[in-house]
């Protein structure tokens, strides 16, 4: 029988192969295991599988990012700004940002109530 290393090993080596995201998509790619013995042998807490799956992720990010970077698309390169921005300059393009917060000010209401049978 196959032991814990020798699929994290294998699942790992598929991971790099098939620039795998998530651990569901490990499923698709790496017919060797079945998912309940995944879980079972807790390859999902596998910090090295977890570390491939990253690299991934961050490589992808990194080139796409490059790719708007360069880009003429101007609908590009604000998705770019946006998502390299601090959050009042992204508040600041937001077309649909409204402060909903008081910035602890007394908000003051007053409620009138008007009897109409008087």
């Amino acid at each position: 029988m196959r032991t814990y290393e020798h699929y994290e090993d294998e699942i790992s080596q598929c991971i790099q192969d098939n620039k795998i995201y998530t651990i569901e998509m490990i499923f698709t790619f790496y017919p060797g295991i079945s998912r309940s013995r995944f879980y079972d042998l807790g390859l999902n807490k596998s910090d090295a599988l977890k570390r491939e799956l990253d690299n991934n992720k961050n490589r992808t990010r990194h080139s796409q990012l490059k790719r708007w970077e360069q880009s003429d698309n101007a609908t590009l390169q604000i998705a770019l700004y946006k998502t390299i921005c601090s959050d009042d300059e992204r508040k600041k393009l937001s077309q649909t940002y409204t402060d909903l917060t008081t910035g602890g000010d007394s908000v003051g209401m007053v409620v009138n109530i008007v009897n109409p049978n008087k």
